[in-house]
């Protein structure tokens, strides 16, 4: 069997990641990461494409204002799909949504968004009890506010997680070594501003 296809590409403005996104789409690839790559004031945007021998197939949309991705995801969980990846980000001021979906394969899923970072803590320490692990974390900001926007998904078979946030770059490297030793792999990461310039890993 061929092996998996992938296909990064970054800093692509928006009418060029529209073109890349319909190439890859003849071609048999799907999106499944979508990150903001701004460049000074211009809004640009990477992601990363998959051509899978398992026909992997996913939904993409982005610039959602707020209660359109709200409306978005309702529709999406009526078709048993569930979210891969979630990307806030700013144009003109405003907030706006780009987002990732898949079929779900009888996974239960948990979503939250717009939570602090108290909350995303308390949260996470309800999901993890509850036998669910964090497959994708946002960090954005909202009127000078930064939230968090999470899914938790539940699989069949018994996973280990773990996973850091709020931790500085070289405190993100050493956690990360000390993992891959244990057998862990990194199944996303998330870089956000906190203020005053400051950057954190997630």
């Amino acid at each position: 069997m061929p092996s998996d296809e992938w296909e990064p590409q970054r800093e692509l403005t928006v009418a060029e990641y529209k073109e890349e996104n319909e190439n890859f789409l003849k071609e048999g690839f799907v999106p499944v990461d979508i990150e903001e790559d701004r460049f000074g004031a211009t809004l640009r945007f990477g992601g990363v494409w998959l051509n899978s021998n398992e026909e992997f197939t996913t939904e993409m949309k982005f610039g959602m204002k707020d209660l359109m991705f709200s409306n978005f995801y309702g529709e999406m969980a009526d078709r048993d799909y569930r979210l891969i990846d979630l990307e806030a980000y700013e144009t003109n001021g405003k907030t706006r949504y780009a987002a990732i979906w898949k079929p779900k394969q009888g996974e239960k899923v948990r979503f939250c968004r717009g939570l602090s970072k108290e909350e995303f803590g308390r949260v996470s320490a309800l999901m993890e009890v509850d036998g669910f692990r964090l497959v994708d974390i946002e960090g954005y900001n909202v009127d000078g506010q930064l939230n968090f926007a999470c899914e938790w998904v539940s699989l069949d078979e018994k996973q280990l997680s773990q996973f850091a946030y709020r931790i500085m770059a070289d405190e993100y490297y050493q956690k990360n070594a000390a993992l891959a030793n244990d057998g862990y792999r990194l199944t996303d990461i998330e870089v956000y501003e906190i203020g005053r310039g400051e950057i954190c890993y997630a």
